[in-house]
């Protein structure tokens, strides 16, 4: 079975200990977390996750992981991506030693390619992904990779089919990639045909919705998906990730809680 998350990308700072204790009241158990969402170095990351025992709450996954580092990107010069390589290499690190499973990379902004031939852009990813690979294998996490579709300003790796394509490339049992559901109902994909059929290049699954908008609880998609993660023996995190709304955030937390806990908590015998 797989555990259910929840990305702390859905709320502010100052909501950690409202969010925390919601959780752990409802049982949800695992945290997704952005290293940067508050500050520009890991021991702000560091202090919440050090906190979390106190409601009973692990880490699991880690996405976010360019957030305050926009000049990052893989497509520059050699010595800007050396810069990328040696930040990720950090935080697999990190990840290690916080117990954390699953890192989650999207960063659309970095994998733009724009002028660059399709077929040199993905050798030089597949050589990159390929040494973070070999990094993440020895310190037992696993990379993830997620594709962003045009709607993120993205031009590369837009989809799950190009996805697996580069994790297939890479052929390392440390980088899979991360079904995005948003990504796939963007992308208007058949998305239990895709769980069904790439089970074992499946690290981790977001349970969000196109630009990361407050989840739609429509009952007969995501039970379909929840059956066919359990069909397949998934036995990852699946977690939500939205952004934080304008008013009111705890309460729609609650109900998004409610309706994932409800129908990927209890999927079918």
């Amino acid at each position: 079975m797989y555990d259910i998350a929840i990305s702390n990308l859905g709320w502010k700072k100052d909501e950690d200990i409202p969010v925390f204790e919601l959780m752990d009241k409802s049982g949800i158990g695992c945290l997704e977390f952005c290293p940067f969402r508050d500050s520009d170095d890991l021991s702000s990351a560091k202090e919440m996750i050090d906190g979390l025992d106190k409601y009973k709450l692990k880490v699991v996954a880690m996405q976010a992981l360019l957030y305050r580092y926009s000049d990052l990107v893989l497509f520059k010069d050699d010595e800007t991506r050396m810069k990328l390589f040696e930040h990720i290499i950090k935080l697999i690190d990190f990840a290690s030693d916080v117990g954390t499973k699953d890192i989650v990379f999207g960063c659309p902004k970095c994998k733009l390619r724009g002028d660059m031939e399709l077929d040199k852009a993905f050798d030089i990813v597949t050589g990159f992904f390929g040494d973070i690979a070999r990094h993440a294998n020895t310190n037992d996490v696993t990379f993830c990779l997620e594709p962003t579709p045009e709607i993120y300003n993205a031009d590369f790796i837009l989809n799950t089919k190009e996805a697996i394509k580069l994790v297939e490339a890479v052929n390392d049992n440390a980088f899979k990639i991360n079904l995005d559901i948003g990504a796939c109902i963007h992308n208007d994909e058949d998305i239990v045909d895709i769980i069904l059929s790439n089970t074992d290049l499946i690290g981790h699954v977001h349970i969000s919705e196109p630009s990361l908008k407050a989840i739609i609880p429509d009952k007969e998609t995501h039970t379909n998906i929840a059956n066919a993660l359990q069909d397949s023996g998934f036995s990852g995190s699946v977690s939500v990730e939205m952004l934080p709304s304008d008013s009111n955030n705890l309460s729609g937390l609650e109900k998004v809680i409610s309706f994932t806990k409800e129908v990927y908590g209890y999927p079918k015998a």
